[in-house]
């Protein structure tokens, strides 16, 4: 079995505390993951809908990846006023599922030079089940604004 490929984006809302005491920051996010679902091809000729655009309550009945942050120490998803998640499904099968969250993530902080020290944090994610077996493949993909999506 091939596994499957999943194209990632990131749209960073806003970064921050940063917390030297607890070696973590916060980033408010929307994670966009795309891949093709064969299952989920339609003939849009006939519907004259190259895309549907499906509500929240519809996200649990497909497959999604099962992608996880590997550093955080919290993730929060954004549920007022409604699910902040969008899922749109193109008549090729190919998926967009964007979901906003916020993480706090561990970050080795060095301060040997403070205040003049430079830091970089990383926002580590992967596969949670197939990690070491059967790992996705992920790349970088250009996260639309909203007003497109």
């Amino acid at each position: 079995v091939k596994p499957t490929v999943i194209d990632v984006g990131i749209y960073v809302n806003s970064i921050g505390p940063v917390s030297s005491i607890d070696m973590e920051y916060q980033i408010d996010i929307i994670f966009a993951q795309t891949w093709v679902d064969t299952r989920l091809r339609y003939n849009s000729s006939s519907t004259s809908m190259p895309t549907l655009t499906l509500n929240s309550n519809m996200v649990g009945l497909i497959w999604l990846p099962d992608t996880i942050f590997r550093n955080s120490k919290n993730a929060d998803s954004h549920w007022i006023t409604t699910p902040n998640q969008l899922l749109r499904i193109r008549n090729n099968g190919t998926i967009l599922y964007t979901l906003r969250m916020t993480i706090n993530a561990e970050c080795q902080l060095q301060l040997h030079n403070f205040p003049m020290d430079e830091h970089s944090c990383p926002l580590v994610f992967s596969s949670c089940e197939y990690w070491r077996v059967n790992s996705h493949f992920y790349r970088s993909l250009p996260v639309p604004a909203y007003s497109r999506l």
